[in-house]
């Protein structure tokens, strides 16, 4: 079987410069997408030199006319691509797919949670196009062509190339920086959306730092924008937005529940309660108030956004799956377990459909489609359905480490989880050996004291004191009581349960001296026979 010539092989880099317009004809062709070949760097010409070696050594069936019949599909006129196809014919064209325009992501939330803001994968192509046309003819650093970059990357990481994300935002960041400046809203987004793609692809530090940089613009643009366009204006909400996210990320909650409450009362007042950016206001400020301990507040707060996302999006409608599940998750902190199951049990019929949905327009290894799978399973726990759960969870860990890589932070937190429900199931040794493995990940990519590992290395100890591992339980519960001590503080939640845990590992291995209380100490009361619950991470709550 032929590949492709010099001359077609060029005209594919020309008309298909980018990895999105690239990836979507070669899909439109048949070809899977686990047998497209990488894309390195920006070299389109050896994509498509890759694609060509590929179909000479039988890619799909007749390759080279199914493709050139799917690119003759968007661009019919093509003088190459109508030759080509001439010559390779394999039966009628495949069907044109609706080009519309892609819609703007919501500016001010930089982590894209909303994967239906690009529903259809022509709409990145057409995107795509756009953008190349545009840098043709007004330049690279022209504001359009800048705005489509934006958006193309964005849309990247919504279809989970977060590598080719990655090269595109660091661009369009320089870019405007320079053109634009580094207090412009437009470069906020960028580095907002940098940052999120660097933290998905592993590399924190950058991101991190990212992030402070950010910071301290954000703290200067919201000081400067409140003097003189006042408190209540809509650009200073939006950056009082998205500064509170920024310290989400830095791990600021208290700085970030204080901005939060601000900005959401004046969104109200000013936008309106059904408002979307009043709604991520208050489904972010929820978020904080759980990482807080404050689970009434959070509670009362997801019961409102939640009706009201219903009454204007539909129940179905992801950002209304996200405020129910998170309520849902809510109300189990809070022990009102009948309010939980009536909620998860309409929440997981909704799931079942949006998963199906995502399958099949995303296909089953999208990031999209696999967060979607996560929150379903995290649905089945809090109904108890830890069997389906577990199926659920394990199928979604496969792809995610094949997709993602085994260091992701989804791929961990779905690993957390994973362990978490097999503790549920009594299977102990899969738990501990799981709990390992994502605890040393997680020292490595987080670091010891960040919550998430605090979490697992929680959730280990309490495994090895049900296997009879006392003294290692012992060991790993004194670490993580320090540094929940130095992280949470001595009266959070999770420190006291550790508390509790290394006392009853104490009681077990007979080091009593050890386990002396004092009034008032932030260790559990003597006696308590069994040790305390476990935590799944609140990677439940997006």
């Amino acid at each position: 079987m032929s590949g492709l010539s010099e001359h077609e092989i060029g005209a594919f880099a020309d008309v298909f410069p980018d990895p999105f317009s690239a990836r979507h004809v070669l899909a439109t062709a048949g070809v899977p997408t686990r047998r497209h070949p990488s894309w390195t760097a920006t070299d389109a010409y050896g994509f498509w030199g890759a694609v060509s070696v590929l179909l000479t050594n039988g890619l799909v069936k007749d390759g080279p006319a199914r493709l050139f019949a799917a690119a003759l599909a968007l661009f019919p006129a093509n003088p190459v691509f109508l030759a080509s196809a001439a010559a390779r014919s394999a039966g009628p064209a495949m069907p044109t797919l609706p080009g519309t325009t892609p819609s703007r992501p919501d500016s001010t939330i930089s982590s894209p949670t909303n994967p239906d803001v690009l529903k259809d994968p022509a709409e990145p192509l057409q995107l795509g196009l756009r953008l190349a046309e545009r840098r043709r003819t007004l330049g690279h650093d022209h504001p359009d062509a800048l705005a489509d970059a934006h958006l193309l990357a964005y849309g990247l990481i919504v279809f989970g190339d977060y590598q080719a994300a990655r090269a595109l935002a660091e661009d369009t960041l320089t870019r405007r920086r320079h053109t634009l400046g580094h207090d412009h809203p437009d470069t906020f987004a960028t580095a907002q959306n940098l940052a999120y793609t660097l933290n998905q692809l592993g590399d924190h530090q950058a991101a991190r730092a990212l992030y402070e940089g950010t910071r301290t613009l954000f703290e200067d643009t919201l000081a400067r924008q409140r003097h003189t366009f006042g408190h209540d204006h809509p650009q200073t909400l939006t950056t009082a937005q998205n500064l509170a996210y920024t310290l989400i990320q830095l791990g600021d909650h208290q700085a970030a529940r204080t901005l939060n409450e601000d900005t959401l009362a004046r969104q109200r007042h000013t936008l309106g309660q059904d408002h979307p950016d009043t709604f991520a206001t208050a489904q972010n400020l929820g978020y904080t108030l759980i990482q807080l301990g404050d689970h009434q507040a959070a509670r009362t707060l997801f019961e409102d956004t939640l009706a009201r996302r219903r009454h204007t999006l539909g129940p179905d409608h992801p950002d209304t799956l996200t405020t129910a599940q998170n309520l849902a998750y809510t109300l189990n902190q809070l022990g009102d377990h009948q309010a939980m199951r009536i909620l998860s049990e309409e929440t997981r019929t909704l799931y079942d459909n949006a998963l199906t949905r995502r399958r099949l327009v995303f296909g089953y290894d999208n990031p999209q489609t696999l967060t979607t799978a996560y929150n379903f399973a995290c649905t089945l726990i809090e109904l108890g359905d830890h069997q389906a759960a577990r199926t659920l969870f394990e199928d979604t860990l496969a792809r995610q480490r094949r997709a993602l890589g085994p260091d992701h932070p989804d791929t961990l937190t779905t690993a957390h989880i994973l362990a978490y429900t097999l503790i549920q199931l009594g299977d102990h040794q899969a738990a501990r050996t799981l709990n390992e493995d994502t605890l040393a990940r997680r020292r490595h990519t987080l670091g010891p004291d960040h919550p998430q590992t605090l979490t697992t290395a929680q959730n280990l100890a309490y495994t090895l004191i049900q296997l009879g591992d006392h003294q290692a339980a012992r060991t790993l519960n004194e670490d993580t009581l320090a540094r929940q001590r130095h992280t949470f503080g001595h009266d959070h939640p999770q420190t006291l349960t550790t508390a509790q845990n290394l006392a009853y590992t104490l009681n077990q291995v007979g080091d009593l001296a050890a386990r002396t209380y004092e009034p008032g100490s932030d260790q559990s009361p003597p006696g308590a026979g069994l040790p305390g619950r476990m935590s799944p991470d609140a990677g439940s709550v997006p």
